[in-house]
């Protein structure tokens, strides 16, 4: 029997928000619900989407990155993500003084992976805390799906700088 585990969280999205923060962010953060999606008998090509995914962040970032996940996050995901990358629950970030969410850290705001299509949605740090024109980190938006051979392929992918 397929389950999906779905958990909901608050995720730092935007430095030049005019919210303050919900829950423990830092301050000046705009929150958005996200939420993570893997069937059970999906898990396993959890990490090789994921995997796939992070090629485009990191080589757009220039830096291996740390994933945050939800304080709620199912055990069974964070330990998955785990055996990837380094993973830091959202009430774990590190304040850095001026970021909001400093370099080298993926806020997962979706991940959702279903037979053989995957999308990761995230935003990428820095966000300094003061809001410019250009400040508000880097969202990725990155579509997976898996080859017949079973090879996880990213097709296009959209990247949003502010």
């Amino acid at each position: 029997m397929n389950r999906i585990v779905a958990i909901v969280f608050v995720a730092a999205v935007s430095a030049c928000a005019s919210k303050p923060a919900q829950l423990q962010l830092p301050t000046d953060v705009q929150t958005r619900a996200a939420v993570i999606r893997v069937e059970r008998s999906d898990r396993a090509q959890a990490v090789p989407a994921v995997r796939a995914a992070l090629t485009v962040v990191e080589s757009e970032t220039g830096k291996q990155v740390m994933l945050v996940l939800p304080n709620n996050v199912d055990q069974s995901i964070y330990d998955l993500l785990g055996g990837l990358r380094e993973v830091i629950l959202e009430r774990d970030l590190p304040r850095a003084p001026g970021y909001n969410l400093p370099a080298g850290y993926f806020v997962v705001e979706q991940l959702v992976v279903k037979g053989s299509e995957a999308q990761i949605v995230g935003l990428a740090g820095p966000v300094p805390s003061v809001g410019t024109a250009q400040s508000c980190g880097t969202r990725f938006r990155i579509p997976v799906t898996r080859s017949p051979e079973g090879v996880w392929v990213v097709g296009g992918f959209s990247l949003t700088v502010c």
